[in-house]
């Protein structure tokens, strides 16, 4: 709806001495109210302001605290009268924040007391900053009989533009908190792990100590085993070698024996031969000896 076709709709006649402004204003403030919510906009975070244009107009504003650059916002506007009077010119201005939005009405229309003028503006940033309202109204008014002229304008900060919103932010800090979180528990189970990362290592020193020990001791065990295997090998080389002796031994021993044997035999025989006094033949000692020696051939 323009501003020209409000104008012309809020215009109230007096018919029959009676004023019909009451009506027309609730019809109004219904209508404004009633208008459909356009886009995704933070209707919660908005915020409403009231102001005097001049001594007999007053405003009253719905806008958002903030708004994304590059995305639309929009903006209530009321501004009421306080006294019949004529608006011969009104003007309603946005700007700042890479906005451009101007509308006015050079049209005369009645205003009665109580009446107002509803608008719904929308605008879009383009870049980060304060987006500014400016409004301005001249006016025609009679008093005591005498019609008077009356000028008010109100200029104030309507929505600051960022690329990024207290929303957004809001959501960025919840996720970093979240991850602040996990990462406390993590940085517990962290100490944890470490804690029984210490323990472990501690017993594994423990154990390569022991082992060292160990090991030590079975290089010991595998030296004194060396060892013995070698006396064990000298002592079982000098056993041979005093086996073989002792079989030299015997055999030394027999034959010593036997050439004893034989000489005693000798010897009883030249003993029984020179007691006979006779030397014996050939025959006759192969057959004494014979005696002795059966097994013997001689």
């Amino acid at each position: 709806m323009n501003l020209g076709g409000i104008l012309n709709y809020v215009t109230v006649r007096r018919r029959n001495g009676e004023r019909s402004v009451k009506k027309l204003s609730f019809i109004v403030l219904a209508t404004l109210f009633a208008l459909p919510q356009l886009g995704a906009r933070s209707e919660p975070e908005n915020y409403s302001r009231s102001g005097h244009i001049g001594h007999y107009l007053y405003y009253v504003i719905s806008a958002p605290v903030e708004t994304k650059v590059g995305e639309e916002a929009i903006v209530r506007i009321e501004v009421w009268s306080s006294y019949d009077i004529v608006l011969t010119r009104y003007k309603v201005r946005i700007f700042g924040a890479g906005t451009a939005y101007e509308e006015s009405s050079d049209k005369s229309t009645n205003l009665p007391q109580g009446a107002g003028i509803p608008s719904t503006i929308a605008f879009k940033p383009s870049s980060e900053g304060m987006v500014y309202l400016e409004v301005k109204a001249e006016y025609d008014l009679s008093m005591g009989g005498q019609r008077q002229q009356g000028y008010g304008d109100a200029t104030m900060p309507l929505a600051y533009a960022r690329t990024q919103t207290f929303d957004e932010l809001k959501a960025q800090n919840q996720e970093l908190s979240e991850g602040y979180y996990n990462y406390a528990e993590l940085e517990q189970r962290y100490l944890e792990l470490r804690a029984a990362f210490e323990e472990v290592q501690a017993n594994v020193e423990v154990l390569t100590a022991s082992y060292a020990e160990l090991e030590a001791a079975y290089n010991r065990l595998q030296d004194e085993n060396r060892a013995m295997r070698e006396n064990y090998e000298y002592l079982l080389a000098q056993l041979g070698e005093q086996e073989n002796a002792v079989k030299t031994y015997e055999y030394l021993a027999v034959s010593s024996a036997a050439a004893a044997v034989i000489a005693v035999l000798a010897a009883a025989a030249a003993r029984r031969r020179a007691a006979a006094g006779k030397a014996p033949g050939r025959r006759t000692q192969a057959s004494s000896l014979g005696k002795f020696l059966p097994n013997q051939k001689i």
